[in-house]
């Protein structure tokens, strides 16, 4: 009921502003007659109405390169590079580069006023049908050295990402990834949500969440995530971490919530330092059993080496870091 309301106080609008528009258009000389209605979408940079099907030559892929605004899109493993879909400005292959935009104004109708003014109308929901749906495939043997991906407004389901480098930023929507294995990573999200069940981070990563989540690693897959050097950067929103942390991790929360269940005990990690403002910082022991990774008896960790080091700042939220083992002392 809202999303028709807003959709339908919208249109009023732009009705309005096409009527005055309109009339200013006669009194100028004008005619009505050149007023006309066509799809809202750019022939020059467009590709196609339609993408049915492309396939890109496996060797030539180095990076990706996607900027798309859909409701629904899927990234899946395939025998080649190949996207299904339609509503693409772009959809190119150049320089080891595959490039693929889906442009916010390809979803918009243009009411064109006497050939001066385009007028963007979004198209009804119940029309759209399978008109902003995209599939992409990637060779389950690729070897990328970079993934940038931007994604706006979307419902976005991935098997799997597996790159050097991987940039992945999130204006609004939910994305969520099976594993993700690179060397560096980069991960944001505006107002979002993101879901990473598993991961192996072999150098750094950044996780920067303003006012939506970041869920980094599930309790089932918590023992096999190996993440290293995260700095995580929590603004309002939530960030959520399942895993093992080697090298110097930092975290910094200014009005949300961050949470690390960490693989190992207090005996694995070093604290370099914490400070907290108006906000807290708290620790604990889990009760969680390491061959069913389940809760239930305390697990005791008999290795007592240092895995990594964790620096914490916390304005005015709260930071909550929970051991899922004890260490041999105990605690």
């Amino acid at each position: 009921m809202k999303k028709k309301s807003a959709f339908f106080a919208i249109l009023g609008t732009l009705l309005g502003i096409g009527i005055v528009l309109t009339i200013v258009g006669v009194s100028l000389g004008g005619r009505l007659q050149s007023m006309s209605i066509r799809l809202g979408k750019n022939n020059k940079s467009s590709v196609s109405n339609q993408i049915q099907n492309i396939s890109l030559p496996e060797k030539d892929i180095k990076k990706l390169d996607f900027d798309l605004a859909a409701s629904s899109i899927k990234v899946r493993r395939g025998e080649t590079f190949g996207i299904q879909g339609s509503l693409l400005s772009v959809n190119k292959a150049q320089n080891g580069v595959w490039t693929v935009e889906s442009r916010l104004s390809d979803h918009f109708y243009t009411v064109n006023i006497f050939g001066i003014v385009n007028l963007p109308i979004p198209f009804r929901e119940d029309r759209q049908d399978k008109a902003d749906k995209i599939v992409i495939t990637i060779p389950e043997n690729a070897e990328l050295e970079e993934i940038d991906m931007e994604l706006k407004a979307s419902t976005v389901n991935i098997e799997n990402l597996n790159s050097k480098n991987i940039d992945l930023e999130l204006s609004a929507g939910d994305l969520t990834i099976d594993s993700i294995t690179a060397a560096k990573a980069d991960l944001s999200v505006s107002a979002g949500d993101i879901t990473i069940k598993q991961y192996n981070i072999s150098e750094d990563i950044s996780l920067d969440c303003s006012v939506g989540k970041i869920s980094f690693g599930s309790r089932q897959y918590a023992e096999s995530n190996v993440c290293s050097n995260l700095e995580a950067d929590c603004s309002m929103g939530d960030i959520d971490v399942y895993g093992k942390l080697t090298g110097d991790n930092y975290l910094d929360c200014s009005m949300g919530s961050i949470s690390v269940n960490l693989v190992g005990s207090n005996a694995n990690y070093q604290i370099k330092n914490s400070d907290s403002t108006f906000g807290s910082i708290n620790y604990s022991t889990k009760q969680f059993t390491k061959k069913s990774n389940s809760y239930g008896d305390i697990f005791v960790n008999p290795d007592t080496n240092i895995y990594g080091t964790l620096g914490f700042d916390c304005s005015m939220g709260s930071i909550d870091i929970c051991y899922l083992y004890a260490s041999p002392a105990g605690d």
